[in-house]
């Protein structure tokens, strides 16, 4: 038999947890709407709430508008901003980035460093070294910072901090979270770096501060890897093995250019991720040039679009026609009521159109799914991920 006093304790916890998410979500709520939005009482709420204005993780604000006619001006909620910070890390294909928020969301300090190692052992060893470089910079108190979120590529087994693939073979099969965690003495949990964007879409809102996030919605992400994370009824779907979402590895064309990550031929990556763009736009310049340029990023691609060079443009084209493809796929099978598409290529408002047309082409019926483009942000992934471990170290 289960103790009445356990039980207590846990729906304590599950309503402390519903209660700051509301309030992360909803920021300045009065005690009674956060009551009447959760089901639950107002003499409950109030308990709880208490037990944190005395810890100091919430101040109370005067509601600005208000019109004097329920009698006491009404107080609102929020979180005290200085009250903790968490770090946020992407290690991406070509670089690695970090910053550290507040309570609230707002950044203290962003940060770019050299791409990761190959090498396990001393990818986590330049990592440690960058994080306790950014926290050094941004000054804030160590002992205020409560968490540590990674997001990277690959299938991440975020309850347990575990690599299990990765394009790196070496980091594969590593305890990350875990090992960060005791060599830094902080919390930190890591996870798929398409998901923490996922999950913090549903947290801080999506791009549309005053527009509710819906409960199902779908976030299409483009770089040198390309993956669609499921969000459904407010929670990620990872899978078997954390394997939802790599829709990279979907074959496009069969018998296509072999895949240098997952070995299959024709895959999403193999024929439309920014690597693929880039070894392509470097054939352009060889044929033309007479020689590699090393240093040739995206950006450079873009650029050339932008002076209407017409080998670059169709070469941009036909890697939007196969994306659209696959986001078509995306929406005939699953129906979410968003997709937020994100990826450098997509500042480009012709190749936003491009893939909106394509896409609509490709869709089955009259389907009402919206389509939103996310602002490109460098440190996207790393503010996500801080994101991340807000909702998983601190709400949770």
């Amino acid at each position: 038999m289960k103790k009445k006093g356990g039980n207590l304790k846990r729906v304590k916890r599950q309503n402390r947890s519903l209660i700051k998410e509301m309030i992360y979500k909803n920021r300045l709520i009065t005690r009674t709407e956060i009551a009447e939005r959760l089901s639950l009482t107002l003499p409950t709420v109030t308990t709880t709430v208490n037990q944190m204005l005395e810890e100091g993780i919430l101040v109370e604000k005067p509601i600005s508008d208000w019109n004097g006619e329920l009698g006491r001006r009404p107080v609102a909620l929020d979180f005290n901003e200085k009250q903790m910070y968490f770090v946020g890390v992407e290690l991406k294909p070509f670089d690695t980035a970090i910053c550290i928020i507040d309570l609230t969301g707002a950044v203290i300090v962003q940060e770019k460093f050299e791409v990761a190692s190959a090498v396990y052992s001393e990818m986590k060893q330049m990592l440690l070294q960058q994080i306790e470089e950014t926290i050094r910079i941004s000054k804030v108190n160590r002992q205020a910072i409560k968490g540590i979120g990674i997001g990277l590529s690959g299938l991440i087994q975020h309850e347990i901090g575990y690599i299990y693939r990765n394009i790196h073979s070496d980091w594969q099969e590593n305890y990350l979270g875990k090992e960060i965690m005791e060599e830094i003495g902080i919390r930190t949990v890591i996870e798929n770096n398409v998901r923490v964007r996922a999950v913090a879409t549903e947290l801080k809102g999506g791009i549309d501060q005053q527009k509710e996030i819906p409960e199902n919605f779908a976030y299409f992400f483009v770089s040198a890897g390309i993956a669609c994370s499921l969000v459904i009824k407010d929670s990620v779907y990872t899978g078997y093995q954390a394997g939802a979402g790599e829709l990279g590895h979907t074959v496009i064309i069969p018998d296509g250019p072999i895949c240098k990550v997952c070995g299959n031929r024709g895959c999403l990556d193999a024929v439309a991720g920014e690597r693929v763009i880039l070894e392509e736009y470097q054939k352009i310049l060889l044929a033309r040039t007479g020689k590699k340029e090393p240093d040739i990023t995206i950006k450079d691609v873009i650029q050339d679009f932008r002076n209407h060079d017409r080998q670059t443009r169709e070469l941009l084209y036909l890697r939007v026609k196969y994306l659209a493809i696959a986001l078509a796929n995306i929406i005939n099978y699953v129906s979410p009521q968003t997709v937020y598409v994100d990826g450098y290529i997509f500042q480009e408002d012709e190749l936003r159109r491009r893939i909106l047309e394509e896409t609509r082409f490709n869709l089955y019926g009259k389907e009402k799914t919206e389509i939103l483009f996310v602002p490109y942000d460098s440190f996207g992934g790393a503010k996500a991920a801080a994101f991340f471990a807000v909702k998983h170290i601190f709400i949770q």
